[in-house]
């Protein structure tokens, strides 16, 4: 019997990412669907990722109608319609991963939400975790359908215990429509810490995102490699001549790359561990990049 082919890894900036995903699978989801179809839309949602400094990604799935994606870090991204017929609002929940943040794209009529969700394990959730989880959210007024599919259940490592959460919000439904949601008491014990806190507020205090390079920090970035008074007018100002190629990958590692600023650190570092009198700084920067960027592919993480 033949083995299966491995599935090409999907990474890239957005376009590249929802086009792959578009001509690798037959059937598309909402999202992917509708960037597809609207390329203006598409440069908008991919323009206002990397406004808020995500901008490389690696396709992880996509369902009926949203897609996620891995950043460089820790955190993946999830873009789906607002208000569709099928997803339910992401309740506030303890059992249920909360967002670190959330933006509201409006666009030429169409309405889409961008979640940021810390990274959990979907590796090693047992039929113990889906029991308890199943129990506690029934007891909460709600239930998970397609409990089994890999990458609705996920694992907090946190607390010195692993913590099963609900990922997808497209696999939850309000039992009783005329009951609210509860979130609070004893059935909920398991992610609730000794003073009563969810479990999840250290766990995306310890998973957030700092120091992203959005749109001001870039800004900021550029300035000091190519305005006035900037790097390359400093080594201009050293050596005789700018060394606009260095400059020009240092911005290129953001823009392109998505680095954060202690990755591009690392990036300086590896060339400079190799440069001596034989080589180019810049072509090492750009060797260093191309090394890096392998390097930085997120280890599996569900939907």
């Amino acid at each position: 019997m033949k083995e299966a082919l491995p599935k090409p890894v999907i990474r890239g900036d957005l376009s590249h990412v929802v086009d792959a995903h578009a001509g690798a699978t037959p059937i598309i989801g909402d999202i992917a669907y509708m960037l597809v179809e609207n390329r203006e839309l598409l440069a908008h949602v991919q323009q206002k990722l990397a406004d808020m400094g995500f901008r490389r990604f690696e396709f992880i799935g996509a369902g009926t109608v949203a897609m996620a994606m891995h950043t460089t870090r820790d955190q993946v991204v999830r873009i789906g319609p607002e208000n569709d017929d099928y997803t339910l609002e992401r309740p506030i929940h303890p059992a249920i991963l909360q967002p670190i943040c959330t933006e509201h794209i409006r666009f030429q009529g169409h309405a889409i939400r961008v979640e940021v969700l810390p990274k959990v394990r979907t590796e090693g959730v047992t039929p113990n975790h889906l029991r308890r989880l199943k129990e506690a959210l029934r007891l909460s007024n709600l239930e998970v359908l397609d409990l089994g599919v890999k990458g609705n259940v996920g694992l907090m490592d946190v607390g010195g215990q692993s913590v099963p959460v609900v990922i997808d919000p497209g696999a939850l439904k309000v039992i009783n429509k005329n009951l609210p949601v509860i979130s609070r008491g004893e059935h909920l014990f398991l992610w609730m810490d000794d003073r009563n806190r969810p479990l999840q507020e250290d766990f995306e205090r310890r998973k957030r995102p700092r120091h992203v390079v959005d749109a001001e920090a870039l800004e900021t970035v550029e300035q000091v490699m190519r305005g006035p008074r900037s790097m390359a007018d400093r080594v201009a100002h050293t050596t005789g001549r700018p060394d606009h190629r260095r400059v020009s990958q240092t911005v290129e590692a953001v823009r392109e790359d998505g680095l954060y600023p202690d990755q591009l650190k690392e990036l300086y570092t590896r060339a400079m561990a190799k440069h001596d009198d034989t080589t180019n700084f810049s072509e090492l920067l750009k060797e260093e990049r191309r090394i890096l960027k392998d390097e930085m592919r997120p280890k599996e993480q569900g939907r």
